[in-house]
């Protein structure tokens, strides 16, 4: 599905302007309908609400849906996900808990999918939430940090899933066809759960299915020392291989040095061969781009750095017909691949 990254806002009734949301998330196309999704302005401030609205490229007919408690923003830089027909999207922390006491669970720290519009069923099929979902809530430690991933694991059972990201370092993966409801578990998904690295996931993630394998790629808030990091690698970049073998059904494959903090992007030249992570090392790091073999992370290309690009915080680089494209204040660069 066609994913363009746009800032500013479309305004949701008195929510987007009363609540003072900010879109921070890609939008999203689909079917003739944009999706913007919304968080608070600055953090948590005022009395906003998680919002998604869709917006029909006629230019009429647009709808919303927003998180029950105050607070749940969808903050993800990739925005909402989709697998062709529905629209996936992950909330935060709530505002206003009794951290003491037992709440009712609202629509924060959640996996959910909506119908085209956006509409909900509130069905335990379209929903998934943390068990251990309020200390979530009351440490700031957002399940919306990083977008979905809709993800085809053709050597998983069940092969149709989803991932969610959290603050918290740890990854979910949930059956698409059944989110789940809550969770029974702390740190238990309908498929299952690994702590992926020392730091909180708050970024733009990548996966692919390459040579078979289903691996995802990100790059936490932390680990540059390389905590829990496999096989003697090290570094802020983790590859996670979805594996039916294992326990959790992934494992961390390798870690490697972004150099940045921009998110990965994953190629391959036919699906088979040729997997690559590429990284910008963006946001003060060292303006290189930079490319590590999917396999095992070992570095394949380091380019010259860019010197006064500007390339900001959680930017997403492109491969677009045989180039990688960066982005950055002083202007568009394109690095041509062999």
């Amino acid at each position: 599905m066609p994913v363009v990254g746009l800032t500013g806002g479309i305004g949701a009734g008195k929510s987007a302007v009363a609540d003072g949301l900010v879109e921070r998330g890609a939008v999203l196309i689909v079917n003739g309908i944009a999706y913007v999704v919304y968080g608070g302005h600055v953090g948590d401030c005022g009395s906003y609400h998680g919002w998604v609205v869709g917006v029909p490229l006629s230019g009429t007919g647009a709808k919303g849906w927003a998180t029950q408690i105050i607070g749940a923003g969808i903050w993800g830089p990739g925005g909402a996900a989709s697998d062709g027909t529905s629209i996936y999207v992950t909330t935060g922390n709530g505002i206003g808990e009794n951290c003491g006491g037992m709440p009712m669970w609202e629509d924060s720290e959640g996996i959910f999918r909506l119908a085209a519009g956006p509409t909900f069923s509130n069905q335990t099929t379209d929903y998934f939430a943390l068990n251990d979902w309020l200390a979530d809530d009351c440490g700031d430690t957002d399940l919306s940090g990083s977008g979905p991933l809709v993800i085809d694991a053709p050597a998983m059972t069940p092969s149709a899933l989803v991932l969610g990201q959290g603050k918290d370092g740890y990854l979910y993966l949930v059956d698409r066809a059944d989110l789940g409801g809550i969770a029974t578990a702390a740190h238990t998904a309908g498929v299952g759960a690994i702590h992926a690295s020392s730091g909180e996931i708050s970024n733009g993630s990548a996966w692919a299915t390459v040579g078979g394998t289903t691996y995802v790629v990100l790059r936490p808030n932390g680990n540059e020392g390389g905590v829990g990091c496999p096989n003697g690698t090290t570094g802020d970049l983790v590859a996670v291989k979805l594996d039916p073998t294992a326990a959790q059904k992934m494992s961390v494959a390798w870690c490697a040095a972004s150099g940045g903090r921009g998110s990965p992007i994953i190629t391959s030249s036919d699906g088979t061969n040729d997997g690559l992570v590429w990284t910008f090392g963006s946001a003060g790091g060292d303006d290189k781009l930079h490319a590590f073999k999917l396999a095992d992370g070992t570095a394949a290309f380091t380019s010259a750095a860019l010197a006064g690009a500007n390339v900001h915080n959680f930017a997403t680089i492109a491969e677009v017909k045989g180039r990688i494209i960066v982005t950055g204040d002083a202007g568009l660069y394109a690095f041509k691949t062999q």
